[in-house]
């Protein structure tokens, strides 16, 4: 990696070396606008290449500055904290439910693995039915916790 970053080959070594390389550069750009970053929609500007970051993390890094990837970051770790939440609550109340939460947990823990080398948040199906599944079983949480104090 160490080799890749200083000489700029990639000749002959794939795609990680290409986003090794790309990383690199993409965070040498950012350190001209580290606190707001570059704009929304702007890695194409930025990126030599005019490639995506392959990485949802820099890419909000690169976009968004410091501010905005701590915000990204923070309801990133809020959701994760949710669906845990969730998943104990439905624990020792409803099987199917925590088996739900369960496979939703996985999803979300896949997704935030996945978006260190790839670009999940802009894929729209994915996030939709991701959300639209998290909200319904949220709400039927929300739903069970009201109906106990009837």
């Amino acid at each position: 990696i160490h080799e890749i970053i200083h000489t700029g080959d990639i000749s002959g070594r794939g795609s990680f070396a290409w986003r090794v390389l790309h990383w690199s550069i993409l965070l040498e750009k950012w350190e001209d606008k580290k606190i707001l970053g570059y704009g929304l929609d702007t890695l194409d500007m930025v990126s030599p290449w005019k490639a995506a970051a392959h990485s949802d993390y820099l890419r909000y890094l690169v976009e968004t500055g410091i501010i905005g990837c701590s915000i990204f970051l923070i309801f990133i770790a809020k959701s994760g904290k949710e669906i845990w939440r969730t998943f104990y609550y439905f624990r020792s109340r409803d099987s199917e439910m925590t088996f739900l939460v369960w496979v939703i947990f996985s999803i979300y823990s896949a997704w935030i693995i996945g978006s260190l080398a790839d670009n999940f948040i802009t894929s729209t199906p994915f996030q939709y039915y991701f959300w639209a599944l998290l909200g319904a079983v949220m709400a039927k949480r929300d739903n069970y916790s009201n109906n106990l104090f009837i």
